[in-house]
């Protein structure tokens, strides 16, 4: 889960810099907005998700829609 794009850029540069990138490819990465998704885009995911609002209570709106 990734609440800013802040959070995201740290997390795949951490990824990058430890050549870790490709592990994402059997993972969904779950965004509260389309600027974290963007920055998470820099990796290979199985899928970016896009919270439909900003709001955290949203972020379980995807579980709701996975079932």
């Amino acid at each position: 889960m990734f609440f800013s794009s802040r959070t995201a850029r740290f997390f795949v540069n951490l990824l990058n810099e430890n050549k870790l990138g490709k592990i994402v490819s059997k993972i969904r990465a779950l965004c509260l907005s389309h600027s974290a998704a963007e920055v998470v885009r820099l990796l290979q995911w199985k899928e970016v998700w896009i919270s439909p609002q900003p709001l955290v209570k949203n972020m379980i709106g995807y579980f709701n829609e996975t079932k």
